[in-house]
């Protein structure tokens, strides 16, 4: 093959499925790879499971202190050697021919820098319950991932190193949304495109921690929101949409004050006023129940 391939796998508590993962990557159609695995110090025995897969292609590389998944994918990308870097979450696993789908894709579309295909969605014991695969509303590079974005790194992305070589890693100082905010910057630079084959298949169930962590989120949001902050207020249903996602974060996360500056940044809407009225006079978890019978059902932007 003509040219190297790295695959990252971040993980942190997933003995459960960690091998699962590790496996469908060893038992690719494709066999020439290096497979990166980082154990982000998991408090259970995932490290266990990881080094009980002997294999020359794999490389197992522990974090010095649990830093969170950008650490961990970092610390992927430094020690990578492709020219093609791929994520593979822990929890997931891939078909078998995804990587030879994927690269003859690449070699037809070369002139884009990064990619993704479909995805299955299947429960924790790997039972298929839909599929899902999504395209841009406008081609890239652009903004428009700023106004819908429904891809991340479960999505079988791949990015050419120079992407990383461009404008750098994943951000550090976050804990949650970090590839929302990673492809946020690559996609104001770099042209991507999709591959419509479900091969990836992407698990759905309790045991997904970071999404119910809403301090985590909405301090990532915010720190997101300030990174950005020139192309969100740059159109209206952007700041329409981002300040009442950051707004009732900060509630669920229990931080009123913030969520109440980032209501006053809310262009005036009945949504975000009944939501704010909502969280201002009842307890957290009874406006909880409101917003997701009546609103946005669980983090959606």
């Amino acid at each position: 093959m003509d040219i190297k391939i790295s695959v990252i796998i971040p993980a942190y508590n997933r003995e459960k499925f960690i091998g699962r993962a590790i496996e469908s990557v060893l038992d690719q159609s494709i066999q020439d790879f290096e497979l990166i695995v980082v154990d982000d110090q998991s408090s259970d025995d995932t490290l266990g499971e990881i080094v009980r897969h002997i294999d020359e292609r794999i490389k197992v590389i522990q974090t010095s202190k649990n830093g969170g998944n950008a650490v961990a994918r970092n610390e992927g990308v430094r020690n990578s050697s492709g020219d093609l870097i791929f994520f593979l979450d822990s929890d997931d696993f891939y078909d078998k021919n995804y990587l030879k789908e994927m690269i003859d894709f690449i070699h037809v579309h070369g002139e884009h820098d990064f990619f993704w295909c479909g995805i299955n969605l299947v429960d924790e014991s790997a039972r298929k319950f839909g599929e899902r695969f999504w395209t841009p509303n406008d081609t890239l590079p652009s903004n428009t991932f700023f106004d819908l974005l429904q891809i991340g790194t479960n999505n079988g992305i791949c990015f050419k190193r120079k992407v990383f070589d461009s404008i750098g890693y994943f951000d550090e100082s976050i804990r949650a949304a970090v590839d929302r905010d990673f492809l946020l910057r690559v996609s104001k630079s770099f042209s991507g495109v999709g591959l419509k084959k479900f091969l990836v298949n992407c698990t759905i169930g309790e045991h997904d921690s970071v999404r119910k962590n809403y301090e985590n989120q909405a301090n990532a949001y915010h720190v997101i929101v300030q990174k950005h902050n020139s192309v969100i207020k740059s159109e209206l249903s952007r700041k329409k949409n981002w300040f009442h996602k950051c707004m009732w974060l900060h509630f669920y996360a229990g931080n009123r004050l913030r969520a109440m500056v980032y209501f006053f940044k809310v262009p005036f809407n009945f949504t975000s006023t009944f939501l704010f009225l909502v969280f201002s006079f009842l307890p957290i978890p009874l406006g909880k129940k409101i917003h997701q019978k009546f609103g946005s059902k669980g983090i959606q932007q």
